[in-house]
């Protein structure tokens, strides 16, 4: 069961249906899984009256067809004559039982035309609200009257077994710092429990039905409002209420009742931040508590002198509009529930997506241009550091040189003296043989043979002349 939920404002407007809730498409692009309608009569006299039905099956089949669930309000606007002050004091009164008959009829016709689709719904809004008066609206002993009279015609004698009927929501506050038992609604619900099960027979609808008249505890949270309240404070302050509503029940039920909280929210005029922030951290902590069947924001959409939608006065979105968004998505993946976006929201999409990947293709094209210089800077780093490299290797080459040179022991070469050759001798002199005129002897005596004397002389001769 899906907990996150909207409230709609006043869902029909000069017997027409509000935008807010029809077309459904604005609620379908919340994601909310329940939309709360207030069942009022616009400008109607009656639920019975001809066009009121018809105006609001166009609401409720529209958002049914957007597998949105309905979380239905019928409560003192579904009657033509307001209440007044008949039910302020506990002493009975024509008026106000003539009231509670108009407002029982109403009630069964409602829910008789729209049980089949709408499974839960809440009596009238906030009966401890003090409207203008100094002590609640309806007094705890009309309020357990309204109760019985209510489960009784709807459950006992027309047999709408399988609808859900929760009290009429309590209002809840810290209105000066209060945190007791009036702020917290607690005392409020305990006096009805008891004057119920006292003086307007709910022993008997239990004996008949096994529950007191009531199948759930409405409940409106509006608490740490001021902008200086945190996430933690907040959720702390909730956990606080539950803990003392639940902490009645268990007191005065022999049952567990679910806490339906059927409004809580924060006005933007702390600021539209400070609101979507308290928006986040109360659906967290009522989503995560176990003992709240129902979360359901209020509102959709400003009104004059509230500032609690998720839309301002011109359907304009305020940051609190996606911080719901977040909190409903997280609501369906806990459930397992399907989302199909609105045409209108898949369009927005696909125009989210196509201008993601135009910055991520400016970026990219961005990133191609930055690594491109760095390739060229490199490539001139590169070439510079070849050089340096081959540079180095020189230096390393004349270092290894010179270290070769220091670290190899020298060795004196030997001395080598010099041979000297010794002098060429000198052949002894030769005693010159008696000479004479070899030449012309020759040429006056041709011999073929010399003589010795002859050979003597001409050795001598070359010897004198070399």
């Amino acid at each position: 069961m899906r907990k996150v939920g909207l409230d709609g404002n006043w869902p029909v407007e000069g017997r027409a249906p509000s935008w807010r809730v029809h077309p459904p498409d604005f609620m379908a692009g919340t994601g909310t899984g329940y939309v709360r309608i207030n069942f009022i009569l616009d400008q109607w006299s009656s639920p019975a009256e001809d066009g009121w039905l018809q105006v609001y099956d166009t609401i409720v089949n529209s958002l049914k067809a957007r597998r949105i669930e309905i979380y239905g309000l019928i409560g003192h606007e579904t009657v033509r004559e307001p209440p007044g002050d008949n039910f302020r004091n506990a002493r009975e009164n024509a008026a106000a039982n003539a009231w509670i008959d108009r407002y029982v009829e109403n009630f069964i016709t409602v829910v008789k035309h729209f049980g089949d689709r709408v499974k839960v719904f809440e009596s009238f809004n906030e009966p401890n609200d003090w409207h203008g008066g100094n002590k609640a609206w309806i007094h705890p002993y009309w309020f357990a009257k309204m109760l019985e009279r209510i489960y009784r015609a709807v459950k006992i004698e027309r047999g709408f077994t399988d609808v859900t009927l929760v009290s009429g929501p309590l209002l809840a506050h810290d209105l000066g710092g209060a945190e007791n038992m009036t702020s917290m609604a607690t005392g409020y619900l305990r006096d009805t429990y008891q004057v119920g099960k006292g003086k307007h027979g709910w022993e008997d609808v239990r004996s008949s039905f096994g529950s007191y008249p009531l199948d759930g505890i409405g409940y409106h949270l509006y608490v740490r409002e001021a902008p200086g309240n945190t996430p933690a404070d907040i959720q702390r302050t909730h956990k606080k209420y539950l803990d003392a509503v639940s902490g009645i029940v268990q007191q005065q039920d022999v049952a567990e009742k679910k806490i339906y909280v059927s409004e809580f929210g924060w006005s933007s005029a702390s600021g539209e931040d400070f609101q979507a922030r308290s928006l986040k951290a109360g659906l967290e902590s009522l989503r995560e508590d176990r003992r709240v069947a129902l979360a359901i924001y209020f509102c959709t959409q400003d009104f004059p002198e509230k500032e609690y939608g998720l839309c301002r006065p011109d359907k304009s979105k305020k940051p609190a509009y996606n911080a719901f968004l977040e909190q409903a998505r997280l609501d369906r993946g806990m459930v397992g529930v399907t989302f199909e976006p609105t045409l209108q929201e898949q369009i927005a999409q696909l125009q989210k997506e196509a201008q993601a990947l135009r910055q991520q293709l400016a970026a990219s094209r961005a990133a191609v241009t930055r690594l491109e210089g760095e390739t060229q800077g490199l490539r001139q780093r590169m070439a510079a550091s070849q050089e340096t490299i081959i540079q180095l290797r020189r230096q390393v080459g004349t270092l290894r040189q010179q270290l070769l040179a220091v670290t190899t022991p020298t060795s004196t070469p030997p001395v080598i003296t010099p041979v000297v050759p010794p002098p060429p001798a000198i052949p002894p002199a030769i005693t010159a043989p008696p000479m004479e005129d070899v030449t012309a002897r020759l040429r006056r005596h041709p011999v073929k043979r010399f003589d010795r004397r002859t050979r003597d002389q001409i050795k001598y001769l070359v010897i004198q002349h070399s």
